[in-house]
Parts: structure tokens; C-alpha cells; sequence
């Protein structure tokens, strides 16, 4: 389900019925080839290598997925979220309002002030075990 929230993401909220739509029917596309391929292959073993080593390609996959900009922004990585945006904007034909750009910068400045004021105590996996 990780995909799913990643490319909803990076689409505007036009779009997110429409490409959740889409991932659902790959996914419907994807469980009928599983029947056809299951009508060949009736060694269970031979029929786990072949629908699982294809996927060892999303591990590339990673290397040009863009980081998620509401994560960086999060975090107050304000110059790497402003080029991911700015490429999205390009990619889409469109021009990145400077006013946006300004609106971030506020944000993020207003946040980095807020976590001062408060210190954050770091919670990791280990303290599930508290």
C-alpha cells in the first residue's frame, strides 16, 4: 500500500480518485496475468520465481523516485522540496508561483521556530519495547 500513498503524493487532488482508480485496475490486470501464468507453470517453486524476481526492479526504482516533498517539508528541507516541486511543475507545463515559493519559506520558518519553543523528545522503534 506504500505505492499507493507515494502516488497520491505527487498528484494534485484532482487527480488522487482518478489514479487510485488506475493502481486498483493494475492491480485487477495484474491478478488475471497471475491466472494465465499459473495455467503454464504448476511447479510451485518455478511459479514463485516467476512472479517474484521481476520485482526485484522496483529496487531500482528507487534510485528515480523523487523524495516525497510534504516529507521533506516536514523535516525543514526546504531547498530539496522547492526542486522536486519546481520539476513538477516543469514536467506539467507549468510555472512555479513565486508566491508559493515565499509561502513555503514562511512555513517552514514558522515550524523551525514552533520546535525550538518545544524541545522534541526522538522516539525510535526500541521505545515500542518500553
Amino acid at each position: 500500500m506504500c505505492y499507493l500513498i507515494l502516488a497520491l503524493e505527487l498528484v494534485g487532488p484532482n487527480y488522487r480518485s482518478f489514479v487510485t482508480v488506475m493502481t486498483c485496475t493494475f492491480y485487477t490486470f495484474g491478478l488475471m496475468g497471475l491466472a494465465v501464468v499459473t495455467t503454464f507453470v504448476h511447479d510451485w517453486f518455478t511459479l514463485s520465481l516467476v512472479t517474484s524476481v521481476p520485482f526485484l526492479l522496483y529496487f531500482f526504482y528507487i534510485l528515480i523516485m523523487p523524495e516525497s516533498p510534504r516529507w521533506l517539508l516536514a523535516k525543514g528541507k526546504l531547498e530539496d522540496a522547492l526542486k522536486i516541486l519546481e520539476t513538477m511543475a516543469r514536467v506539467n507545463g507549468k510555472e512555479f508561483p513565486e508566491s508559493f515559493h515565499s509561502k513555503l519559506e514562511e512555513m517552514v520558518l514558522h515550524e523551525k521556530h514552533r520546535t525550538k519553543k518545544r524541545k522534541e523528545h526522538n522516539i525510535g522503534a526500541m521505545d515500542l519495547c518500553k
